[in-house]
């Protein structure tokens, strides 16, 4: 960071590292499948995806898919909840599929949608990079730490752990302070998830 190799999403024109990366402003950037049809959009041929880099001697192992949800909330009419799941059956067709991953650079969902994009030759394009990328990412040997886990206000501590970090990288802390700040910070929350759902038998 010193030597200005590495920029944080303020330090960058756009405000952001993905913007900064697609308008060329920076070489790489490391972010989700889900920003690659942007960069592809922008970049062209130009972009290319790849694995995370490890140092020499460490051991390549899975990755998980994350991305969101979507939810069909309860209290609804016959109706409304038919047609609900009438979409959801829509978006989880093989063809719709494969276009949003065209669209977005998410993978496909379901064995059968990737199947058919093999199929169509598509998945070896530079269009479709991710497709690959992600399912060999995917099938790299696991562990029992790299099988997933459950972790109440995820997107909370994330958000802990970058603030920290970025007051570490702008000089108001040393960066083992902004660790265990981090560390604090998240065990309250976890405190709270695990009060939350006292008692409830999650699935």
């Amino acid at each position: 960071h010193k030597d200005a190799l590495l920029r944080l999403n303020p330090e960058t024109k756009a405000g952001k590292y993905e913007a900064a990366f697609a308008a060329g402003e920076c070489a790489m950037v490391n972010s989700s499948t889900g920003f690659y049809a942007a960069a592809y959009e922008a970049l062209g041929d130009k972009v290319a995806i790849g694995p995370t880099p490890l140092y020499e001697g460490k051991t390549r192992h899975n990755t998980l898919i994350g991305g969101a949800a979507i939810y069909v909330m309860k209290g609804h009419g016959d109706d409304k909840v038919a047609a609900a799941k009438a979409f959801l059956d829509f978006i989880r067709t093989p063809a719709q599929q494969i276009e949003f991953s065209r669209a977005t650079g998410y993978m496909p969902v379901t064995l059968t949608a990737l199947n058919e994009l093999v199929a169509s030759g598509k998945a070896d394009t530079k269009e479709f990079a991710t497709a690959k990328v992600g399912v060999d990412s995917l099938n790299q040997p696991s562990t029992e730490d790299t099988k997933g886990i459950r972790l109440g206000f995820f997107t909370p501590a994330r958000d802990i752990f970058i603030e920290e970090t970025t007051k570490a990288f702008n000089g108001e802390q040393d960066m083992q302070a902004a660790l265990d700040s981090a560390v604090k910070r998240g065990n309250e929350l976890l405190r709270r998830f695990e009060q939350t759902y006292a008692g409830v038998e999650l699935p």
